[in-house]
């Protein structure tokens, strides 16, 4: 099966579109850790938000953005911006409470040494994560796709959960592609910020 979005699981593209057709108008959506635009994936992403919410605004977001900063993108929503930013930073840049959903595939077994002082690899979760619920609106949500071997769902059930999100919808599904070895799974995760935590 060909990646669509990105490094997900097989049975992720189903999910991932469930919740883009469930956009409000002028919705913000934030592609955090989005990567090079590697197989079309990032203009498929564009497409798929155009389709299901063309009033909104889609925000790819990475440390290094040099490879996409002057792509264009057919078919997309109303608004797409690339934007070089840290994602343990990213409210300096974006803003609190501003966005509706985001998606992280790959992410948070990707994360730069330098993301946070706090740790690298798994030890950069904490920050990351209560930087990502400072990011969303109140019941904003986070679709993560993360390798189940790499980076144990409960690993980072526990984590997200710590920082204040609730996780729902867990799926297991055989990798598309990335840094995996053959048959290696994915979990994607729906973590979503309740109403009443405080940002």
């Amino acid at each position: 099966m060909k990646a669509m979005y990105g490094n997900t699981g097989e049975q992720d593209n189903e999910v991932i579109d469930a919740h883009l057709a469930k956009l409000p108008k002028g919705a913000v959506v934030v592609n955090l850790g989005c990567g090079p635009n590697i197989q079309n994936e990032l203009n498929n992403f564009a497409r798929a938000v155009g389709k299901y919410q063309y009033n909104s605004t889609l925000i790819f977001a990475d440390l290094n953005v040099g490879l996409i900063e002057n792509l264009k993108w057919p078919g997309g929503p109303e608004r797409v911006k690339v934007t070089a930013l840290n994602a343990a930073a990213a409210t300096t840049v974006l803003g609190k409470e501003r966005v509706d959903l985001i998606v992280a595939f790959g992410l948070f077994g990707n994360l730069h040494p330098d993301t946070t002082s706090e740790g690298t690899g798994k030890g950069a979760w904490p920050a990351v994560l209560r930087e990502c619920l400072r990011l969303l609106k109140p019941e904003g949500k986070m679709i993560v796709s993360n390798s189940r071997d790499r980076q144990p769902f409960e690993e980072f059930k526990k984590a997200a959960e710590e920082a204040g999100f609730t996780l729902t919808d867990p799926l297991i599904s055989e990798g598309i592609r990335g840094k995996m070895k053959l048959g290696d799974q994915r979990y994607l995760v729906v973590c979503q910020k309740l109403r009443d935590t405080a940002a």
